[in-house]
């Protein structure tokens, strides 16, 4: 009596790899564990501290809601109505030489300022039209790379996933 043997039967792997099924993203990490996780915390402690400070109604800052002016953060003050140790420097005029400026000059420089940041929008929108569209600004044709990804991808979608968390 003779055992036949057979080769058992093998498919080799295919030598390109299926392609993915349909409906389905790449699987990116997000963004928050892109970077490491301490200077995020950093970063969201300083954010935090600066919203609550803001927040704060004082003897000499009145809260926006109450009177007081939009925009105008409280100064690191150190007593009973401030912080617990003295801070050197506030955020604005931290040399304390705008003290003295009179209500006209200190109106002429918000202006300036307001412009500053217009003047920069203007620009940074520039930038990002002769990237996406090459040519469209003549000053800056060749100057700027092109780019062919969706510039206005940041504002799509967001951690959560929808556009502005929607």
């Amino acid at each position: 009596m003779s055992v036949k043997k057979t080769a058992a039967k093998h498919t080799p792997p295919p030598s390109t790899p299926s392609p993915p099924p349909p409906f389905t993203k790449p699987i990116t990490p997000p963004f928050t564990r892109r970077f490491a996780p301490c200077p995020l915390v950093q970063i969201f402690l300083v954010i935090g501290f600066l919203e609550f400070w803001s927040e704060l109604s004082t003897p000499q800052n009145k809260h926006y809601m109450a009177g007081g002016r939009p925009g105008d953060f409280p100064d690191f003050t150190y007593g009973e109505d401030g912080i617990p140790h003295p801070v050197p420097f506030n955020f604005y005029d931290p040399f304390k030489w705008n003290k003295n400026m009179s209500p006209e000059k200190s109106e002429k420089g918000l202006l300036k300022e307001i412009n500053n940041g217009r003047l920069a929008m203007i620009g940074i929108l520039g930038f990002l039209a002769e990237q996406s569209t090459p040519g469209s600004v003549p000053l800056l044709s060749g100057v700027v790379p092109s780019y062919s990804g969706e510039v206005m991808a940041p504002f799509t979608t967001n951690i959560i996933g929808q556009p502005f968390g929607l």
